[in-house]
């Protein structure tokens, strides 16, 4: 069962973000922070997710992060890098590093984790 993640993202010299999405009770509690796309500065969204709380844990559950690999790199140069932290109850933390690469299903995965706070990934 998951208990909290935390991803951090960021393009050199352009934006970063941090989102945290823990589990507390039955309710879905999120902070999202950062400078990125569309933000002209450092913005602070947290709250509790308004929508389904099961319907959100099953699409994250689909996405089978316990299985993702410790680190995922591509030939590439644009500067784009990522971390997740991600606990389930009784597990240890699994730490995922990621350099302008990530699993197939990465992009998704980070939409989904945008939606909950309200918006969406930019870019």
């Amino acid at each position: 069962m998951f208990e909290y993640l935390v991803l951090n993202e960021h393009q050199a010299f352009s934006w970063n973000r941090e989102i945290r999405v823990e589990m507390d009770g039955d309710k879905v509690r999120f902070r999202r922070r950062g400078n990125e796309y569309g933000f002209p500065r450092d913005v602070v969204l947290e709250g509790v997710y308004s929508g389904d709380s099961s319907a959100f844990l099953k699409k994250l559950e689909a996405f089978n992060v316990p299985l993702w690999s410790e680190q995922y790199t591509e030939p590439v140069i644009d500067g784009y890098g990522w971390s997740l932290r991600y606990k389930e109850v009784g597990e240890p933390c699994r730490k995922i590093t990621g350099a302008n690469g990530g699993p197939e299903n990465y992009y998704e995965f980070v939409d989904l984790l945008c939606s909950i706070s309200g918006t969406r990934k930019a870019g």
